[in-house]
């Protein structure tokens, strides 16, 4: 598959013909049914039927959205970071200074390289953290992170109270965007899985783009 999609090539063509993927949006996303997100997601959601194709008003409920790209900006956006923070990590991740360690998409580089997901826990080391009981202060930490609305809101459940406070701001930040990168992965794993299957039941080659 193409490297930094998440989606296989073949993958990609099988769902669009099943109504079960969206087209790439001007965003750097795509709707994909939710029984087709990871290993386990069938099973999960085996109650949405597999019928409801993603251009109808159906779909709103049966289908995720999920980057089309793995280091991207949209991915940035889905692991948590508001739309204007992301820019500003996206913005810094393409502008790659020269000197200091390479880029993990570098392919010239050698020697040390920067992972993606290293970059952009970055954001919570670099304002002071809190470990506060008091829910404005964990709001304001989050905000100088550049934390969404709705991850905030997540957080900050007062259901899950007790067990935040066992760990600091920066903690359950930097857990929940990994937590979601690492989903991706999963994600990008199972459709390379889908793909190959394919491939040899078809005897198709690969498409090199999608």
């Amino acid at each position: 598959m193409s490297g930094n999609h998440i989606l296989s090539p073949l993958d990609v063509e099988r769902l669009q013909s099943q109504g079960l993927l969206g087209r790439r949006s001007e965003k750097g996303t795509r709707r994909l049914h939710k029984r087709r997100l990871n290993r386990s997601s069938d099973e999960e959601n085996k109650d949405i039927p597999l019928n409801v194709h993603v251009e109808t008003p159906a779909s709103a409920n049966a289908f995720a959205t999920i980057p089309d790209q793995l280091i991207s900006r949209a991915t940035l956006e889905y692991v948590g970071f508001s739309e204007a923070k992301a820019l500003d990590l996206w913005n810094q991740w393409t502008n790659w200074p020269f000197e200091g360690p390479a880029r993990e998409t570098d392919l010239d580089a050698s020697g040390l390289r920067m992972r993606f997901e290293i970059f952009f826990t970055g954001a919570f080391h670099a304002v002071p953290d809190t470990c506060s009981s008091d829910d404005q202060q964990w709001r304001q930490t989050m905000d100088s992170f550049g934390l969404s609305r709705s991850v905030q809101q997540a957080i900050l459940d007062p259901n899950f109270k007790q067990l935040r406070l066992t760990q600091s701001c920066a903690y359950w930040a930097k857990d929940t965007a990994l937590m979601r990168y690492a989903g991706l992965k999963d994600i990008q794993l199972e459709s390379m899985a889908r793909g190959d299957a394919v491939m040899q039941a078809t005897g198709t080659d690969m498409p090199s783009e999608h």
